[in-house]
């Protein structure tokens, strides 16, 4: 038989059991419908999980606004980048093209000297190999940087290309408005021109002549 006491323990456990029960029941009813269309739960519990779900969709919204704001400034910095790349590679092409051109008198020079050949041949040979391997390498070294000279002799004149300074007559039509003797090389550098070309420009007469008469 269970004395008095023991039942009295007995059914107080019980009851602890029961309520303990009850309060896994509570709890996993309140994780079921933790939501804001069925909240079970103290006044205060209800009251609390409002709160965090306000400042939840302010994070959300706070986090939302900072990601815009950082892809705006990212995008921002790359394109500043870009032009300020692009302003270095600029004025440094700049660069090199105006000290190019400073240089073309000098080759000029060079070029004078061996144009006159029966003079240029007079002069020591030593010392004439010496000056046309500097003229060698001046002008290799232009040429890295991409400036590459051209005489249009047998060309059709362009006045985007070429400088006129002296007209030839011709009996040839076909040698009307040619080139027919360069002066001074052109230059260009890169794709863009240096330098014009001085040249002699062909003139056929006869065609005119043949109109007057």
């Amino acid at each position: 038989m269970i004395d008095k006491k023991n039942k009295k323990d007995l059914l107080k456990k019980n009851k602890d059991d029961l309520i303990d029960k009850k309060s896994i029941e509570d709890d996993l009813v309140f994780e079921e419908n933790e939501c804001e269309e069925g909240f079970i739960g103290s006044e205060n519990l209800k009251k609390k999980y409002i709160e965090l779900k306000q400042k939840h969709r302010e994070c959300q919204k706070e986090k939302k606004s900072n990601l815009i704001n950082y892809q705006k400034t990212h995008s921002e910095m790359i394109s500043l980048r870009k032009r300020y790349e692009q302003q270095v590679k600029t004025s440094k092409v700049l660069a090199e093209k105006n000290f190019s051109k400073k240089l073309l008198p000098v080759l000029d020079s060079f070029s004078l000297a061996f144009s006159n050949k029966k003079d240029w041949e007079d002069l020591p040979e030593s010392w004439r190999k010496g000056m046309e391997n500097v003229y060698n390498q001046l002008f290799n070294t232009l040429r890295q940087y991409g400036v590459n000279s051209f005489s249009p002799t047998g060309e059709q004149f362009n006045p985007e290309l070429h400088e006129a300074v002296a007209v030839v007559e011709v009996k040839d039509k076909n040698q009307d408005n040619v080139i027919v003797d360069v002066i001074q090389e052109g230059y260009i550098f890169d794709d863009s021109l240096l330098r014009t070309a001085k040249v002699k420009v062909g003139q056929c007469l006869q065609e005119e002549n043949e109109d007057s008469s």
